[in-house]
């Protein structure tokens, strides 16, 4: 993989990762709402909590994939001086 299509990947990645979070946070609000209602079925609650735990684990998985693309950036970043300065002595 090229320098910056692993980048690319890794900002569509996130970019899905944080709209299936946003889809997920917004049906366990809407569930939520919904449950208050009268007549509403008592396992929208639960539903509704199934759709915020998921929304945590997107979170998390969004989390991760934020560190992958910080090193990717730095590692891309290093590359780019190495090409342009030419490579650094580490003074050892």
């Amino acid at each position: 993989m090229t320098e910056g299509s692993r980048e690319q990947e890794l900002r569509r990645r996130l970019a899905g990762l944080v709209h299936e979070r946003r889809q997920a946070e917004a049906e366990a609000d809407r569930l939520r709402e919904r449950a208050r209602l009268p007549g509403a079925d008592p396992d929208l609650h639960a539903t509704a909590d199934r759709w915020a735990v998921r929304a945590g684990e997107l979170d998390a998985d969004i989390s991760s994939v934020r560190a992958q693309l910080r090193a990717e950036e730095a590692a891309t970043a290093r590359e780019r001086a190495d090409d342009a300065l030419g490579p650094q002595e580490d003074g050892s």
